[in-house]
């Protein structure tokens, strides 16, 4: 019995493969039981990722560069949900960015990282939690010695301040 050891090249990741083999020797029509595999994902997870200069609705990213990564793809979310699973990536070359107006002030936020190496294939992703910052808010006086926030809305069950004030 011989062994022969074919490699397959230009896989896609994340992709469910049947391999036959057929014989050149006694019976060439015969095919061999199907094998089934499937390949992984493409490269390791980002790693070094980082946030910082966090606004009310901004914030930096970086993350460790990786010279086999064509480019990079990220997603980021506000009031991330348990088991969330990021669909609507952005891709971004080098490996640093900087979102602005994209979170919602004094909310948790979450960004995903993931290297994309081209054909489609792409690493597992990373993420980073973090806390947005508290925004500007309006305060106005009802005219009954009442003071109170004007769309509080967005500010609800936060840490930033109280929802309504008294005073004359």
């Amino acid at each position: 019995t011989a062994t022969v050891t074919e490699v397959l090249r230009n896989l896609s990741a994340e992709t469910e493969y049947e391999a036959q083999v057929k014989s050149n020797c006694s019976n060439p029509e015969a095919w061999s039981a199907s094998v089934v595999f499937e390949t992984d994902y493409a490269g390791s997870v980002p790693t070094g990722l980082q946030v910082s200069d966090i606004t009310a609705t901004d914030a930096t990213f970086t993350w460790d560069a990786d010279e086999y990564a064509t480019s990079y793809q990220y997603c980021a979310v506000t009031n991330p949900q348990e088991g969330f699973d990021p669909t609507d990536w952005i891709n971004v070359q080098g490996n640093t960015v900087r979102l602005e107006n994209a979170f919602t002030p004094n909310r948790p936020a979450r960004f995903y990282l993931r290297k994309y190496f081209g054909y489609q294939a792409v690493s597992r992703y990373a993420y980073v939690d973090f806390h947005t910052e508290c925004g500007p808010m309006v305060l106005s006086f009802d005219g009954d010695n009442d003071f109170y926030f004007e769309d509080f809305e967005g500010y609800e069950g936060n840490s930033c301040i109280g929802n309504e004030f008294s005073g004359t």
